[in-house]
């Protein structure tokens, strides 16, 4: 049975789409599998019967960049894995070493648009993203090419990575959760879950609820994610406190995925609000099929992505993001309808339940290991 690595630099443990659907995914096919991620352990352990080996956390971007590369390379070559999978594009020089070096079989996971993305690291001086920009895509280009196998998590990378990339689409797993049908008869839940960001608008999220609320006063908003930065959350705890929303603004923190589902088995409408930059014009927001499942009709942000599974599928409403004035509106409006929320909540359960859905996905990414493995 070959030995396989998948590492993560930068994500957490609990990951959706790393751990609980490819390293869950790929533990049923092969059953060595260990996975290399952030940890405050400092011992293996395992965790939904997979190997973990922990890697520092370190607060210092420069030390991470100088030292946790290094730490990478020595674990993966000393636990003498076969296949490799990482998904960050730091690690890139990394697989390369461990390609050319040590003859190892590398898969890259994109699951964003790393070209693009860089100019939106609000964490990295401007002048520095800048230059990644410029030089990132050359710097791709050539270690790239000597990889075994890319997945892409959006069909819109296929025009960076070309023929060679295989969809592999963030696509939800069912939860193992009851899940009941909505009845709409009280809509007074409504939810966010996912990274609080600027660029997220969480802002913009806020003073749409402040308009909701003018109407229906008995309303909840339910934010289930973690902070992008200790100043935001303080700048958003204040918002909420200088608007007089502490009663009805309930704030979670980063949750697991299955407080998520309990989250959302309580909530009526749903959010997923985004700027118009780079990485999110053409990325699929995740979160849309977590609500499908659950049934909750959402809004989205009116970006062309969205035009087959949000208007045409008709399991959401698109709205401008920047305008929450309209937005309340459109949502008050669409929430005095009980059988269009119904017939949304149900469109986007079949949906998901017969086409956008992980298991869908799980047979391509089996399917690509196996061949991967058999041109040795």
């Amino acid at each position: 049975m070959p030995k396989v690595l998948v590492v993560s630099a930068v994500n957490v443990l609990d990951d959706p789409r790393i751990f609980y659907k490819l390293v869950l995914s790929l533990k049923k096919e092969f059953s060595d599998i260990t996975f290399m991620v952030k940890s405050e352990r400092k011992q293996e352990f395992y965790h939904h019967s997979v190997r973990i080996i922990p890697i520092p956390i370190f607060k210092s971007i420069f030390l991470r960049f100088l030292i946790l590369h290094w730490i990478i390379l020595f674990k993966t070559i000393r636990g003498k894995f076969e296949i490799v999978q990482f998904n960050n594009p730091e690690l890139i020089f990394v697989a390369y070493i461990l390609k050319k070096i040590f003859n190892k079989k590398i898969v890259f996971d994109v699951h964003e648009n790393f070209r693009d993305s860089f100019i939106d690291k609000r964490w990295l001086p401007l002048f520095v993203r800048k230059i990644i920009k410029a030089i990132y895509p050359k710097f791709e280009d050539k270690f790239v090419k000597s990889f075994d196998l890319i997945i892409i998590a959006e069909t819109s990378y296929g025009k960076i990575y070309g023929k060679r990339a295989v969809e592999i689409l963030n696509y939800p797993i069912f939860p193992q959760n009851e899940i009941l049908p909505k009845t709409f008869n009280e809509i007074n839940n409504f939810v966010y879950v996912g990274a609080i960001m600027i660029d997220r608008c969480i802002f913009e999220l806020l003073e749409t609820f402040k308009y909701i609320l003018m109407k229906k006063k008995q309303s909840k908003l339910h934010i289930a994610g973690h902070f992008a930065s200790i100043k935001l959350e303080k700048d958003v705890i204040d918002f909420i406190k200088n608007n007089n929303l502490n009663e009805n603004v309930i704030i979670y923190g980063r949750v697991s995925l299955f407080k998520v589902y309990e989250i959302l088995a309580k909530s009526d409408f749903g959010f997923s609000l985004l700027q118009p930059i780079g990485n999110y014009i053409e990325s699929l927001s995740t979160k849309i099929f977590d609500y499908m499942i659950w049934g909750i009709p959402f809004a989205v942000s009116n970006f062309p992505i969205y035009d087959e599974f949000v208007i045409k599928a008709n399991t959401g409403i698109v709205v401008d993001q920047n305008n929450p004035e309209s937005i309340a509106k459109l949502v008050l409006d669409l929430i005095s309808d009980k059988n269009r929320l119904i017939e949304m909540s149900k469109n986007g359960q079949k949906m998901v339940l017969e086409k956008w859905n992980w298991l869908s996905q799980e047979e391509k990414l089996l399917k690509c290991y196996n061949e991967l493995l058999s041109n040795k």
